[in-house]
């Protein structure tokens, strides 16, 4: 397997202390990524907060399938949960979102002077900082765009009707699936420098060329085929790019590294690596 287990010591930690915390919570956000989101849905969490109300924010929406996105918000409404497509971007989504919060985290004749506590959790680098950013309306969370930034729990209040426990991203010791490891490090949530790539581009490739070859025709200015083999493919792009090394031939890791980066930042398309 190419990706490697990773379970640092502060992950195991935040989640006793996420267990501890539990019954002060009236509402718990989790947090997706809209393009994995059966991969970034922590199963430790589904055992923990099995009796807790809880609203799916499939994040980074923008850079997910749209047609895709549609149908996981079906798929979770059969299973009674309410999943919404969330783009951290666009800030009028927050509003909203505090409304939803509050209806659904409310009890009944709830004082208006006893805020909602809700906590929001999620795999690394899924959106959480800019997330409970945007939700106190100034900077609270450091943002950056790579796993495992937050690394202890803090008390935010947003307002005077919500407090929110802010959580390290927590991953699970072990994947049941090679694949949900793919999907994880090709997606961010685990640090590339602990990742190798060698096997998950092949998976990535696999899946754009049965998904979306159009796409990835009209990005990398090419004619592929469903019957190319993917090293043709990635071969092919790194020649495109001019990410060769002396001699001519190309720089694989530099290949890999462009191929994933595009896949992130959506320059191939809105592309979803699940569907239900």
């Amino acid at each position: 397997m190419s990706v490697i287990q990773w379970y640092p010591g502060h992950m195991a930690k935040a989640n006793r202390e996420l267990k501890k915390a539990l019954p002060k919570i009236d509402l718990v956000i989790e947090l997706l990524d809209a393009r994995i989101p059966l991969a970034s849905r922590n199963p430790l969490f589904e055992q923990t907060l099995a009796n807790k109300k809880r609203l799916l924010l499939l994040n980074k929406s923008d850079l997910a399938d749209p047609i895709a996105t549609k149908k996981w918000v079906a798929y979770y409404k059969e299973k009674g949960l309410l999943a919404i497509p969330y783009n951290s971007i666009k800030r009028q989504q927050v509003n909203s979102l505090i409304k939803t919060c509050l209806n659904l985290g409310s009890k009944p004749n709830q004082s208006r002077f006893k805020p909602v506590h809700l906590v929001i959790i999620g795999i690394p680098n899924v959106g959480k900082s800019q997330l409970i950013n945007q939700l106190a309306n100034r900077q609270i969370a450091r943002v950056q765009n790579r796993p495992a930034i937050t690394q202890q729990q803090q008390w935010i209040p947003i307002g005077t009707q919500l407090t929110l426990l802010d959580t390290p991203g927590i991953l699970w010791p072990k994947f049941d699936e090679t694949e949900i490891g793919y999907r994880l490090g090709l997606s961010g949530a685990i640090k590339d420098s602990i990742t190798d790539f060698a096997d998950a581009i092949q998976y990535l490739v696999s899946h754009l060329k049965t998904h979306y070859l159009n796409e990835v025709n009209s990005y990398f200015q090419t004619r592929f085929s469903a019957q190319d083999e993917n090293h043709l493919i990635i071969e092919k792009i790194g020649e495109k790019r001019g990410l060769l090394e002396p001699g001519g031939h190309i720089n694989e890791e530099g290949t890999y590294r462009h191929l994933i980066q595009a896949y992130r930042k959506g320059k191939i398309g809105r592309i979803s690596l699940e569907f239900p």
